[in-house]
């Protein structure tokens, strides 16, 4: 494995932990969008109650006196159709930002999933310590052996050993 290549893979394997930290925001802010677009849907199904139908209205035909103004019918209509174009067209923006929250969600839990099958099946317990001393907590080798009560030269190693694995399986290239 070459530097580059090792290099990128180290970025990949400390990402994993953020995509962890990622996923738990990306699901509260699925919550607040739908929130969101329940409460405009309501809205939505009340606007007859907020804002009267032209139907609803007495109908006096024209301004009066040659004006030029609009009726109350007239404002009322215009009224109540922009506000439920404006609520619907809304509503339209929320659903398609959470599809696209939806959808980052299920990129990012496919990326967990992988890691962590590979460090279930694939890593022993000493290992996955130094994997998250090392990519969880940023250290480097001698203070991954302080923490873990063994060598420098100990922690280097299974380092190693962890980047060769999740280099042959994930197929990091540079």
């Amino acid at each position: 494995m070459n530097f580059e290549a090792k290099d990128k893979l180290e970025r990949k394997l400390k990402g994993y932990w953020k995509s962890k930290q990622k996923l738990e925001s990306l699901h509260r802010a699925l919550e607040k969008l739908d929130k969101d677009i329940a409460v405009l849907r309501g809205i939505l199904a009340e606007k007859d109650e907020l804002i009267p139908s032209p139907s609803q209205i007495s109908f006096t035909p024209g301004g009066g006196r040659g004006s030029s103004e609009f009726t109350t019918v007239e404002r009322s209509a215009m009224l109540y159709e922009s506000t439920q174009e404006m609520l619907k067209t809304k509503i339209e923006q929320l659903r398609q930002n959470r599809l696209r929250k939806q959808m980052r969600i299920m990129e990012t839990e496919y990326t967990i999933d992988i890691f962590e099958y590979i460090i279930a099946n694939h890593l022993d317990e000493e290992e996955v310590k130094v994997f998250e001393q090392c990519y969880l907590y940023n250290r480097n080798n001698i203070q991954v052996g302080k923490a873990l009560n063994c060598d420098e030269s100990t922690i280097r190693r299974k380092r190693e050993k962890i980047l060769t694995v999740f280099y042959e399986l994930l197929k990091i290239r540079a």
